[in-house]
C-alpha cells in the first residue's frame, strides 16, 4: 500500500514539475518578446532607420530557414517601410524559439495570423509600428490591424498555457495581466 501511495505522489510531483516548466517557458518567452520589441523600437528612433522583428513560421525548422526563429532586421535607409526584405535588410540578431529537435515547443501568433505564417512587427523612425505577413517567398503583405494588436505565445502540448503581449498603436508594448485587451 505504501509503495502505491509513494508512486502516486511521485507521479503528481513529476506532473507538477512538467507543468511548471512549460508555464515558465511561455511566460519567459512573452517577457523576452516585450524586451525585444521595446529595444527594436528604441533603436529605430535613436538610430534613425526602420527596424523590426520577423517571427519565422512555427513549423518543422528544416522546412524553412527562418522557421521557429525571431530575427531582428534593420532597413538600409531611413525612409523604408519597416517590413523584412530577404537579401536587402541587415539581420542584426537571430534567436531560436524553444524547440525539441526540429519541432517547436511554443507557438507565437498575432490577431488574424494563422500559423505557419511568418510575420513581422517593424518600427519606423518615429516609433510607429507596421505589421506584415509573408508568403513562402517572403513577399510582404502589410496588415491593417485592430489596435491594440495581441500577440499570443502558447505551449504546443498544453494549449491552455498561453500569455498575451499587447502592442498599442503608438508602439508601446506590455504583457497582459488582468486587462481585457486580448481575449
Amino acid at each position: 500500500m505504501a509503495v502505491a501511495v509513494i508512486g502516486f505522489l511521485l507521479a503528481l510531483g513529476i506532473n507538477a514539475m512538467t507543468l511548471g516548466n512549460r508555464s515558465a517557458r511561455v511566460t519567459g518567452e512573452a517577457r523576452a518578446l516585450v524586451r525585444q520589441l521595446q529595444s527594436v523600437r528604441t533603436r529605430a528612433v535613436a538610430e534613425g532607420n526602420s527596424q523590426g522583428l520577423l517571427m519565422g513560421p512555427i513549423a518543422n525548422a528544416s522546412l524553412d530557414p527562418n522557421g521557429n526563429q525571431v530575427l531582428l532586421f534593420v532597413k538600409p535607409i531611413a525612409t523604408a517601410v519597416p517590413t523584412f526584405a530577404t537579401g536587402v535588410d541587415r539581420i542584426r540578431d537571430r534567436s531560436w524559439l524553444p524547440r525539441a529537435g526540429v519541432n517547436p515547443m511554443l507557438e507565437v501568433t498575432g490577431t488574424g495570423i494563422v500559423q505557419p505564417t511568418a510575420f513581422s512587427i517593424g518600427f519606423d523612425i518615429n516609433g510607429q509600428p507596421t505589421i506584415a505577413t509573408y508568403d513562402a517567398a517572403y513577399a510582404p503583405t502589410i496588415v491593417a490591424p485592430v489596435w491594440p494588436f495581441c500577440l499570443r505565445i502558447r505551449d504546443m502540448v498544453d494549449q491552455t498555457l498561453r500569455r498575451s503581449v499587447i502592442l498599442f498603436n503608438d508602439g508601446t508594448v506590455k504583457v497582459q495581466r488582468d486587462e481585457t485587451y486580448c481575449p
